[in-house]
């Protein structure tokens, strides 16, 4: 195998469209993890992730275990614990 430079680049303009989604998705994960935290933008990428993977294989025929499913619902109610106002899970004062 030969080492060195490319020959030339791709001509399929496709191909450079990465660099721009991944400007658009930082920029996205920036915006968000300023409103809801980086606990709850994690949680969230995670579950939709999971989401993700799971209609990727429902489409392809293939049907995910009920192990999946309850993954993907206790991530789910990660988030939503996660995204409860703090006064709520504070500890009530003594007296």
């Amino acid at each position: 195998m030969r080492g060195g430079p490319p020959g030339s680049l791709p001509a399929e303009p496709w191909l450079y469209c990465g660099g721009f989604v991944g400007v658009g998705v930082i920029a996205i994960a920036v915006s968000a993890v300023r409103r809801v935290g980086v606990l709850a933008f994690g949680l969230a990428s995670v579950a939709g992730q999971l989401l993700g993977a799971v209609l990727l294989d429902t489409l392809g025929a293939r049907r995910p275990p009920a192990t999946t499913w309850i993954a993907i619902l206790i991530t789910l109610a990660a988030v939503a614990v996660t995204l409860l106002p703090m006064r709520s899970r504070r500890l009530p004062r003594e007296s």
